[in-house]
């Protein structure tokens, strides 16, 4: 942009996100496609630096991740 004789400080930058950045979530938000009442959990075990950990993910059935949780101990 400074070759086109644009000046663009990082208050300039901060100003654009501060104006366009909601607009632009809530824009991301609507096009997101809506989750199934139908959903699955996977659980994996996974190394972490030499420690064991499970993985659980909700899934639904259009394979849309719900939430993810990690934990050092599987809860029974």
């Amino acid at each position: 942009m400074l070759y086109k004789g644009i000046e663009v400080t990082y208050e300039n930058i901060r100003n654009w996100v501060a104006k366009f950045s909601l607009s632009a979530a809530k824009k991301i938000r609507n096009q997101r496609a809506k989750a199934s009442d139908k959903w699955h959990l996977d659980e994996i075990k996974i190394v972490i630096k030499g420690e064991i950990h499970w993985l659980w993910r909700a899934v639904d059935e259009n394979g849309l991740v719900l939430d993810i949780l990690i934990q050092k101990r599987r809860n029974a």
